[in-house]
Order: structure tokens, then C-alpha cells, then sequence
């Protein structure tokens, strides 16, 4: 018996099952980490991000794949006739529409007998924001003619998070160096720039607009020559964070409030205007409807825009039409009857094409949740590619979770043994607190597979030193091959697992030279799994010693301009991290009162949800009364800086970089600072200082000290 079996008796006898662990299984180091860590890593498996850019894990339990398969992926249930392929959108204007935003693929169930489609759309999401935008099977779509023969199980569109061989990455091997320096005590966390950008995911959000009775479009987005009132697909929103913005008729003031140059500017206290989220959003898809009961027309030009997109939907629904219509007469060609089976699923869709194709004769009434539509009505998908910066929070496997504090460029981010920088430092001290164990395996294990590829490399640069190893191990013998695949099998054999037992039968060297190109080009995969007979200490121990034991050296780091050395040694690995929907990225994370025209907090409708730059409602309201008796209470200094706080811009703004940037929030002694930021910018004393202004009045401010006055 080894030294480590007396330190850590295991029962032999004892297996571990796999389903009753449930969705722990992923995690094949479970067992060293204490249960609260172990309950919190599975909460945060619920707030997992979908990333753009995501990795697989080097370590794979075999669960992966399972998550893999079960995503809210676009697939055909069972084989399948396909009858038509439609597109929306497909060359609608050659000069701005040119992208398709959906397809649908219209079929004949083969199992049973029925029509039915299966819609394949721009992006997926069940949150309010967070989604991810489909990859669409682009071999299997290009490959579609009529009536194509597809196998069930067919993937026509999946999650970004899928991979090819349908394993599933839901995080990033992180380059992690594990430090006690400043910015990460309390679980801090700094990443690089490149990190960064690497961890980008997507948000969406929709926003609606209805006009035409009483309103019309403002050219907000066009010029003196082209009306154009809102983005187009594949442009961007304005810096403004505006989609459209509506002005009410007034016949009255016609020539003031719709010339070419006022329709051109918008004022945002009489017009509506439709706010976005924030910076930087794309628009990704727009439908828009025409409700042709009213015949009263907008000013003329002014809907081009979006009569565009009216006819777009409209030609796509009636080949919807088109292709049931042929699709029935060919069924009572055949069968002498005209009940073509159709699914449930496609018979609503039908529906909503005839609605929107032919409203007058099914005399359909256009409503939206019991109201009757206006002339239009458009929705737009807006696309946000966000990069996590300072408050976002990451968390590894075991429930070690932290919130990035700062975001260091990269060649300010430690060095590792082979020059490679670090992408991300964490507190290595949280993990002896927490008593995540697992970390630290996980951490080791991964810097051994690393290892192996480094010594993959650095053996096929030997044999070939003019060419990158990626591409020199294509040309290199087959008893060279043979070398690079035994080391790969050899690391492999330490972990004792059905990996070796595949590994190791492999005679084609086809599939040799295969395995160690994907170990060049991605990661050495290492199978895993919580249930393998052999501990993670044991496969620790066996390792030491080796050429793939992980390095420990002395880390090199830029501190305040200055390289600097690391006292002790210690180990750079990569670490499997994921990003967890609980986000920083406003500073309106403070409810925000709307104010009336002369600077005083006012109640906000449903009608403002989205018509103001913020969309909280403020806690109270302050009246006539409420104003005096505050002042009568806390003077009038405590009034003008409440009555500040809510409509002074310059004042919201470092109130919240204050809060945000503060060592320690809970504890500030001045939120503003009187001496920057001075009172009488608030928009109730500016309008009045305007309204003197006009009349040759100045306002000017004067201490409350009236003896200082008098003199």
C-alpha cells in the first residue's frame, strides 16, 4: 500500500454514481471541496453567460457532452421530406437589407405524415437581455433542395457554446497566476485586456414603437436629401441611445415643427423618443406591420423606411402561403381531398401569414394585448457585444468566485516559465478559507496537460525548425509521429481512465498524427470523471518527477512601472473560468427621477418605461408641500441639494462614481464635492435663469449669512 493510501484510506468497494450527483458531475474534483463551495458552484452553473468566444475544458468529466446535447438548439425530431426553404429579408434592398434574419424550413414529417416547419431565428434568449445568437448550419442549409431526405437528429442552428465534436464551452482556460498582491484581497480579481475581449458575450433587447394616427417619424437618422427615422438592420444606434423618435400633428404649428431641419433635431422634453439600454447597440433585426384599416396617410417621405420592411414581411408570409397552397393542391391531385395534415405549430403560423398578407378578406382585427394597433407598428432586436470590465464577476469550478477589480494591459500581466503572460490573478489565501481544494488539483492537472503540449512542440520544432509546429507535423516520419504520440499516451496511462485503453489501440497513424495536431492546435483533452478509481493525489504523485510535472519558478510581474520578482516560487496554470450574469456595465444602476418642466421628481408611467435614458421609478415623488416641509424641517440647503442630487446631471454622475469607486461604500463621507461641482445646476434654477436671462436678468449666488450680504 502507498504512503498517501494510509493518509487517505479509500474504500474500493465504494463507486460513485454519476446520475445521483446530478449536475456535480461536471465538476471530476468534487470530493475536496467543502459543501458549501460545492452548493454555490452549482448555483453558479445557472448563471453561466453564453460566450462568443469560449474554450473547452482541458479536463472533461464526459458531462460536457451531455450539456452539449441539450441546449435550445434548432433540429429535426424525426426524418424528414423538406418541401421549402424560406428566407426573410433575402436581397429585400440591395443597398441596406442585404442579411437574412430568419429562415424557415418548411417539411414533411415522415414518422407522422404531417406539415411542419422549424423556424430558425437570429438569436435565442429566456432573459429580459442575456442570449446568444444562433449558429446556423450553414453545410446542412447550403445542402437543402426540394424534397432532400434529412435524418432526425438534424442540427439546422445551436448555440455559439456547441462545439463541432458536440462537446460544450461554457468558459475560458484562463492563464492564471495565483498572488497576494493589493487588488485582489476580497476576492478581487484582475484580467487582462486581451482577457477581456475574449470573454465578450452578447445582450439583446427589443423596444417597439407604434405611430401614425396622432404622430409622426422625426429624420433623425437621415440627411436634408433621405428621410430616414431609424437604424437599419446591421447599423448602429446613435450616441444618443435613440431608436426613433415621434412627434405629435399639429396642424397649428406646422412650418415650426416640420421643416427639413426641425424634423431634424428632436427635443426630448415635448417628442417622444425611444431610449435604448446603452452604447453601442446594433440592430439586428426589424418587422414591421401596416394596419391598412386606417386610411389616413403620414406626411409624405416620411414611412418610405419602413413601408420597405411592411412589404418585406408581407412577401415573406405569402411565400409561406405559396408554399402550402401548392403543397395542398398537390395533396388532392393525389388523395381527391383538400385536408392537408398540418401540425398544430403550422397552423398557427399560417394564421399570422394570412393575417398579415390578406387582413381585409379574413377580416382580421390587428390588436396587441386587446388594443388596436396604429397604422404601424415596428420591433426592433438590438445586439450589444459587451466586454466585462470592472464589477463584472467570474468564478472557477469549485465555487471560486470573484469581481474584477481591474483590467491590466497585457504586458503588464506576469510572465509564466515559458514568456507566456498571465490572463488573469486571483487570491490564492481564499482558497484555504473557503476549503475549495479542487481548485488548486484542477489548476496543477491542467498546467500538466500544458506542459505535455509545450514538450509537443518543442520536440516537433526540433525535427523542423522552419516551419510553425502546427504545420510541421504534417510533413514529419512516421517514427517521429510515433514519439510525439507516445508521450501523449504516456501522460495519458497516469490517469488510469478508458481514455488510455482508446488511446493506446490506436495502430493507424492517420488518426496518430490527427490527435497530436489537435493537441498543437488546442489543448491536450484529458479524460476525468468523479467516479475514476484513481484520486487526484495519487495521479499528482505519479506525476512528479516526470517530464510533464508542472513548473514552479520565481514569477516576473510589472508593479507600479517595475519589474519585480515573486519571493517564492510558485506554479502558473491554466484555469477553467466562467462569467456569471451578475453585471456592471451602468453607472444608472440607482433609481433616477423624472422630473417636469420645472426640475421637481415626478411618478413615471408604463408609457416612460422606455422613453427616458433611465427606466427606474423614484422612490417619492416631491410636491409643493413636500418641498416646504423638508425645508421647514432641514433647511434650505438640505432641499437644494435633495432637489440637485435628482436633476442635476454633473451631480448624478459623481454620485455614482463615487458609490462605485469607493473603498469602502458603506462608509462615504461626502458623496459630491461642493467645491467641483457647485449648486444651482439643476434644471428646475436653470430654466428659471433662462427665463430671466430673456428678460436681462442675471442670477447670481450669495452666502446665506446676511450680514455678510448687508456689507
Amino acid at each position: 500500500m502507498s504512503e498517501s493510501k494510509k493518509v487517505f484510506p479509500v474504500d474500493e468497494h465504494l463507486d460513485i454514481c454519476e446520475e445521483l450527483i446530478s449536475i456535480h458531475a461536471i465538476n471530476p474534483f468534487l470530493q475536496h471541496n467543502s459543501s458549501p463551495r460545492g452548493l454555490m458552484s452549482s448555483s453558479h452553473i445557472s448563471q453561466i453567460l453564453t460566450l462568443n468566444n469560449g474554450d473547452e475544458k482541458i479536463i472533461q468529466s464526459g458531462l460536457e457532452k451531455q450539456f452539449g446535447a441539450n441546449t435550445w438548439s434548432r433540429k429535426l425530431e424525426n426524418d424528414s421530406r423538406i418541401v421549402s426553404l424560406i428566407r426573410r429579408y433575402d436581397g429585400i434592398d440591395a443597398k441596406s437589407v442585404t442579411e437574412t434574419t430568419e429562415v424557415t424550413v418548411v417539411f414533411e414529417d415522415l414518422k407522422t405524415g404531417m406539415i411542419d416547419y422549424e423556424t430558425l431565428p437570429y438569436h435565442y434568449s429566456l432573459h429580459q437581455y442575456f442570449g446568444f445568437k444562433y449558429v446556423w448550419n450553414t453545410d446542412v442549409l447550403s445542402s437543402i433542395t426540394h424534397n432532400s431526405i434529412l435524418p432526425k437528429d438534424t442540427i439546422l442552428a445551436d448555440s455559439p457554446a456547441v462545439t463541432e465534436n458536440s462537446g460544450y464551452k461554457y468558459g475560458v482556460n484562463a492563464n492564471c497566476a495565483l498572488m497576494t498582491i493589493p487588488e485582489v484581497a476580497e476576492d478581487g480579481v484582475v484580467i487582462s485586456e486581451s482577457m477581456s475581449e475574449k470573454l465578450s458575450y452578447d445582450l439583446f433587447e427589443k423596444r417597439v414603437v407604434e405611430y401614425g394616427t396622432d404622430t409622426f417619424p422625426l429624420n433623425i437618422y437621415g440627411d436634408e436629401e433621405n428621410y430616414k427615422p431609424f437604424p437599419e438592420i446591421g447599423e448602429y444606434i446613435n450616441d444618443d441611445s435613440v431608436v426613433m423618435v415621434l412627434r405629435d400633428y399639429d396642424s397649428d404649428l406646422s412650418p415650426a415643427l416640420t421643416s427639413v431641419k426641425d424634423a431634424m433635431d428632436f427635443n426630448p422634453v415635448f417628442d417622444k423618443a425611444m431610449y435604448t439600454k446603452g452604447l453601442g447597440g446594433q440592430v439586428v433585426d426589424i418587422k414591421a406591420y401596416h394596419n391598412p384599416k386606417f386610411k389616413k396617410e403620414v406626411y409624405a417621405g416620411t414611412s418610405d423606411t419602413v413601408d420597405k420592411y411592411v412589404k418585406g414581411l408581407v412577401k415573406y408570409y405569402k411565400t409561406i402561403i405559396d408554399t402550402y397552397e401548392t403543397m395542398q393542391k398537390d395533396h388532392y391531385r393525389r388523395f381527391r381531398n383538400w385536408d392537408l395534415p398540418v401540425s398544430e405549430k403550422m397552423s398557427r403560423l399560417l394564421i399570422d401569414a394570412y393575417a398579415i398578407v390578406n387582413p381585409d378578406d379574413r377580416k382580421i382585427k390587428k390588436t396587441f394585448k386587446k388594443d388596436e394597433m396604429d397604422i404601424y407598428r415596428i420591433e426592433f432586436t438590438i445586439k450589444y457585444t459587451v466586454h466585462p470590465r470592472i464589477g463584472a464577476k467570474l468564478t472557477d469550478s469549485n465555487g471560486g468566485k470573484g469581481v474584477i477589480i481591474d483590467v491590466w494591459p497585457d504586458d503588464k500581466m506576469p510572465l509564466d516559465a515559458y514568456g507566456e503572460r498571465s490572463q488573469v490573478i486571483m487570491d490564492p489565501t481564499s482558497t484555504a478559507s473557503r476549503m475549495n481544494i479542487a481548485r488548486l488539483y484542477e489548476q496543477y492537472l491542467n498546467g500538466v496537460s500544458r506542459q505535455a503540449k509545450h514538450n509537443i512542440i518543442k520536440m516537433v520544432n526540433e525535427i523542423n525548425s522552419t516551419q510553425p509546429a502546427d504545420e510541421a507535423v504534417k510533413y514529419i516520419s512516421d517514427e517521429q509521429l510515433n514519439v510525439l504520440y507516445d508521450h501523449i499516451v504516456g501522460l495519458v496511462k497516469i490517469f488510469e481512465t478508458e481514455q488510455y485503453d482508446v488511446y493506446s489501440a490506436v495502430t493507424d497513424n492517420t488518426v496518430k498524427r490527427e490527435i497530436v495536431s489537435e493537441v498543437i492546435e488546442k489543448e491536450l483533452f484529458l479524460y476525468y470523471k468523479i467516479s475514476s478509481k484513481k484520486k487526484a493525489y495519487e495521479i499528482v504523485n505519479d506525476i512528479k518527477g516526470t517530464p510533464y510535472e508542472t513548473p514552479m519558478f520565481n514569477v516576473m510581474f510589472d508593479s507600479e512601472g517595475q519589474p519585480k520578482q515573486t519571493i517564492d516560487k510558485m506554479i502558473v496554470a491554466p484555469m477553467y473560468l466562467i462569467l456569471l450574469s451578475k453585471t456592471a456595465d451602468s453607472f444608472l444602476s440607482t433609481a433616477s427621477a423624472k422630473t417636469n418642466h420645472y426640475g421637481l421628481p415626478i411618478g413615471v408611467s408604463k408609457a416612460d418605461k422606455n422613453r427616458i435614458p433611465w427606466r427606474n421609478s423614484p422612490t417619492k415623488i416631491l410636491s409643493e408641500t413636500e418641498s416646504r416641509l423638508y425645508a421647514g424641517y432641514v433647511g434650505r440647503k438640505g432641499i437644494a441639494e435633495l432637489k440637485d442630487r435628482a436633476s442635476n446631471i454633473e451631480t448624478h454622475e459623481q454620485i455614482y462614481k463615487t458609490i462605485l469607486g469607493a473603498n469602502q461604500p458603506t462608509n462615504i463621507e461626502n458623496v459630491v464635492d461642493r467645491s467641483q461641482i457647485p449648486f444651482g445646476g439643476d434644471s428646475a434654477l436653470s430654466l428659471v435663469e433662462s427665463i430671466f436671462n430673456c428678460a436681462g436678468i442675471d442670477m447670481a449666488y450669495v452666502p446665506e449669512d446676511m450680514e455678510e450680504v448687508k456689507k
